[in-house]
């Protein structure tokens, strides 16, 4: 949205991302795991098209989200993923 500079009001993407998230987590398997984060953010200042340096978020629901209790940033994902997938 940053990015391309859309005639969107940053609040309206916001809700749209919620009522998918809340779709997708209507049919989650009880099983599954749902993670939602981003690489950068920019959403914030639409005065830029460039990346920021403001934290993003880290959504984790399901059975194995304490696997990403300890994640402080983008570098500690990937090895909670792997964990998670571990067998235990």
């Amino acid at each position: 949205m940053g990015h391309r500079q859309l005639p969107w009001p940053p609040e309206k993407a916001l809700q749209r991302l919620d009522g998918l998230q809340r779709g997708v987590l209507d049919v989650l398997p009880a099983d599954a795991t749902l993670l939602v984060t981003s690489d950068h953010s920019n959403l914030e200042d639409m005065s830029t098209h460039a990346h920021t340096y403001n934290p993003v978020p880290l959504i984790i629901y399901g059975p194995d989200a304490p696997a990403f209790a300890d994640v402080t940033d983008l570098t500690g994902v990937t090895p909670a993923i792997l964990d998670a997938l571990r067998p235990h």
